[in-house]
């Protein structure tokens, strides 16, 4: 599985083992209500593209740093206060 669309599902939580899922490259994530992501979303390294624009993240884990082939973060219209300077560089507007 490389792209996986669980946008609009009024999500509130992801499960651990989304971490599983190593080979995905884009995941679509936007308009839900995500509260905070698992530590595990670290584990997907392949991740190219990460959209969490639109739900109710208050902080990203920083195991989000580990995410080195990550290109595209959309976090538009979240709660979001803090970055982590190595990625700040490819945070992108919706």
């Amino acid at each position: 599985l490389q792209e996986l669309s669980l946008h609009n599902n009024e999500l509130q939580s992801l499960p651990s083992e989304i971490g599983l899922l190593v080979n995905l490259r884009k995941f679509h994530l936007h308009s839900n209500q995500l509260q905070s992501l698992p530590q595990e979303i670290g584990l997907l390294t392949n991740l190219q593209r990460l959209s969490l624009h639109q739900n109710q993240l208050q902080s990203l884990p920083t195991e989000i740093c580990y995410l080195t082939n990550l290109q595209i973060l959309l976090l538009d219209n979240s709660q979001i206060d803090f970055v982590p300077d190595n990625i700040k560089h490819i945070i992108q507007k919706v």
